[in-house]
């Protein structure tokens, strides 16, 4: 994933996958991975699996609802985004300029969100 060559990941983190079904740090990297890639289907999918396997991460919540958003799925993205700063999000500055969640920006509950995170 470093390196830059994210089919390469993808192929390594597959295999991962195969032997440690359940560990939620191969999910979330494929994710991420998935993400980069712009397979946002996958990437819903892996991330989702992830947080099912550690619910209190809350850089995999803000990780799926970038996915969401950039799949056009704006009220589950926001749901996941709330999820993410309940679960201690609170990098309000990257939020902000986030390029993935550019279809969220405007949105009232987008706004009060940033809110929240500006003041932990």
């Amino acid at each position: 994933l470093d390196s830059g060559d994210l089919e390469e990941a993808l192929s390594l983190l597959e295999d991962l996958a195969l032997r440690l079904t359940a560990d939620a740090e191969v999910h979330e990297a494929l994710g991420i991975v998935s993400l980069r890639l712009r397979d946002l289907d996958r990437a819903i999918v892996e991330l989702r699996r992830a947080i099912s396997l550690e619910p209190s991460n809350s850089t995999t919540r803000y990780n799926l609802a970038c996915a969401l958003a950039l799949a056009g799925q704006i009220e589950p993205a926001l749901t996941a985004l709330e999820s993410a700063v309940v679960a201690g999000y609170y990098d309000a500055q990257h939020t902000r300029q986030d390029r993935d969640l550019e279809s969220l920006r405007g949105l009232e509950q987008f706004e009060v969100l940033l809110e929240r995170m500006s003041r932990r």
